[in-house]
């Protein structure tokens, strides 16, 4: 059976822009035990979650310890594809892919994630996106979560994402933070008109 992680109503204490102090964040929301609208999902099966992102700052113990190693490779966290040659170490650039994993985590402590770097200086690539999503296929996650935007649409990225469906892997994108409703943007991959993917806006 698979948990998934839909809504959080949940205080964010950092801009995206800074580096995201894990363990600190862990500590302010356990002092507001009771106070904050969250939800863990727990069960007998351990969700793996593919997060689509900037990376992750693989320092943190918190979330180093949290990372699927599917091939039980040394010194594996995650997959960086913004270098020449695959790294497995995606150093987070701006915090928010760490952001991300602090979440999922927090909400759901017996997941592991996958963390696979997609976003680097120069923004976000439409391959990378769409090897990061045949990885997560590959590797039989449960849930992918993309939380990057773009104007540019991808028939191939559509294609991919169609195919996470197929294989059984629930996909949450994000619907970016504009605040505007989808037909009034170009927001891709939140714009494709695929069924069964679960489209999330920031309130």
């Amino acid at each position: 059976m698979k948990f998934i992680i839909l809504t959080i109503v949940i205080l964010n204490s950092y801009s995206y822009g800074m580096s995201l102090d894990v363990e600190r964040e862990m500590t302010v929301r356990k002092k507001l035990k009771g106070k904050l609208r969250v939800k863990s999902v727990n069960g007998k099966h351990r969700s793996i979650v593919a997060i689509i992102d900037s990376g992750i700052d693989y320092d943190n113990r918190y979330l180093r310890n949290r990372i699927y190693n599917p091939n039980k490779i040394k010194g594996f966290f995650g997959i960086d594809l913004t270098t020449k040659k695959i790294s497995y170490k995606p150093k987070d650039i701006d915090g928010h892919g760490t952001h991300m994993a602090g979440i999922i985590t927090m909400i759901s402590p017996k997941s592991l994630i996958l963390p696979i770097k997609v976003v680097s200086k120069k923004g976000t690539g439409i391959d990378s996106s769409i090897k990061a999503i045949k990885l997560a296929i590959k590797y039989k996650v449960d849930i992918i979560n993309i939380s990057l935007a773009g104007s540019t649409q991808s028939k191939k990225e559509k294609e991919e994402i169609q195919k996470a469906i197929d294989a059984g892997i629930v996909v949450v994108i994000a619907a970016g933070n504009s605040g505007r409703a989808l037909e009034d943007v170009k927001c891709y991959p939140a714009k494709y008109k695929i069924k069964d993917t679960i489209v999330v806006m920031n309130s």
